[in-house]
C-alpha cells in the first residue's frame, strides 16, 4: 500500500464507516464533510470495496485504479487534490 500513497503531504483517512443500522442518515458524509473542510491539503485514502469508491468519488476522490494485496482482496487507493 505504500506505493500508492502520494509522496507530497496529505491528509490520511484511515477509517469512516458507520454501523449498519445507522446508515442512511448522512452520518459518514457529515463526519467527511468536516475533516476535509479543515485539512486544507491534498487527501488520500484506500476503500477496500469497489462499492465505497462512488461515494468517495462525491467528494472529489478520484480513483487510482485496483491494488491487489497479495492473494487477497483488491482495494481501491483514492486521491484528493486541494
Amino acid at each position: 500500500m505504500e506505493r500508492a500513497r502520494p509522496a507530497t503531504p496529505h491528509l490520511y483517512l484511515a477509517a469512516i464507516g458507520t454501523l449498519p443500522g445507522a446508515r442512511g442518515r448522512g452520518l459518514a458524509s457529515a463526519l467527511l464533510e468536516r475533516r476535509l473542510s479543515a485539512a486544507g491539503q491534498d487527501g488520500f485514502l484506500i476503500s477496500n470495496t469497489r462499492g465505497t469508491v462512488p461515494f468517495y468519488a462525491r467528494f472529489g476522490f478520484e480513483p487510482q485504479g485496483e491494488l491487489p494485496i497479495g492473494r487477497g482482496p483488491v482495494v481501491y487507493p483514492m486521491i484528493r487534490r486541494k
